[in-house]
């Protein structure tokens, strides 16, 4: 299953170049185990201002330099590497205002100096009373420059001066009639901002999306359909705010939903539980990109 995630970020990356600059792909380089990499299991990409390619996997990070693959793995012995191997496809971005990578791992949170080479970690088992660091899915860095994290206790703000973490757990109204885990709308996969507000943080969790007023500590949820309830086409693990106003979500199960967020309602959803073949783009949710219509 792993060795599918790199086709998502591979034809995502394209596309969205493409439809962006008109791009083209000219002597593509195949990079895998035999090129340097710890495990083939690729999850995540992102590149640098200085031009390196960082590439996230199932057994640590490391950095391409178009040449040769630089490995860091997680050693236990030592307090300074990496707090984990395991990076969440969520977790894993650079951060707008330096040249830091933010990596989410199965033990706690990873701030990486790209120059320097040095980690810096935040971990449950340093410190017992934040145990959401040990399930860290999403993170992003809004356009006022505030941390957050996706975990299973909910989202999660953390403070670079004070290095310290301010829990958001869901705080909202529920409809009525439909089955509902306090632990499932807390477990967030995903978070984009609003392309207008920039008080709105939307969380793709896996009982709905919700709807975060940062400024205000106010939550709101939206189930797709609710009048024809399926809980799989409510469980969320991936965002895309386009500038249309919309959110494109993936689903689990490799449907995408489609949520206007100018009248808060869902419009529609493609994929093999709604078999809508006309516009959606047959690949995993594990990334997004929309179709554009000329």
């Amino acid at each position: 299953m792993f060795r599918t995630l790199l086709w998502p970020i591979i034809l995502c990356f394209v596309f969205s170049q493409s439809l962006q600059a008109q791009a083209t792909l000219n002597n593509p380089q195949h990079i895998n185990s035999k090129s340097g990499l710890p495990t083939d299991n690729v999850v995540s990409v992102v590149k640098d201002n200085l031009g390196f390619i960082w590439i996230a996997t199932t057994k640590g990070i490391c950095r391409w330099d178009g040449i040769a693959a630089k490995v860091f793995e997680h050693n236990p012995s030592d307090s300074a590497s990496i707090s984990g191997n395991f990076i969440s496809r969520n977790a894993f971005c650079m951060s707008p205002s330096s040249n830091n990578l933010l990596i989410g791992t199965e033990n706690g949170l990873s701030i990486f100096d790209t120059q320097l080479l040095t980690f810096t970690n935040f971990t449950s088992k340093s410190d017992t009373s934040n145990i959401f660091l040990s399930s860290i899915h999403a993170l992003y860095v809004d356009r006022q420059g505030l941390f957050w994290m996706g975990t299973d206790q909910g989202i999660v703000k953390f403070d670079y001066l004070e290095n310290s973490f301010h829990v958001f757990p869901f705080k909202g109204n529920i409809l009525e009639g439909f089955p509902f885990e306090a632990k499932k709308i807390n477990q967030v996969f995903d978070i984009r901002q609003d392309v207008e507000n920039d008080s709105v943080l939307w969380l793709a969790t896996l009982s709905g999306l919700v709807k975060f007023n940062k400024d205000m500590n106010v939550f709101t949820s939206f189930l797709y359909n609710p009048k024809v309830y399926q809980k799989v086409l409510n469980t969320f693990n991936k965002l895309t705010a386009h500038n249309n106003r919309k959110l494109y979500i993936g689903t689990w199960n490799a449907d995408m939903v489609i949520f206007n967020t100018l009248n808060e309602t869902f419009e529609h959803s493609f994929g093999p539980i709604t078999n809508d073949k006309k516009y959606f783009f047959p690949l995993s949710s594990y990334s997004i990109c929309p179709k554009v219509h000329k």
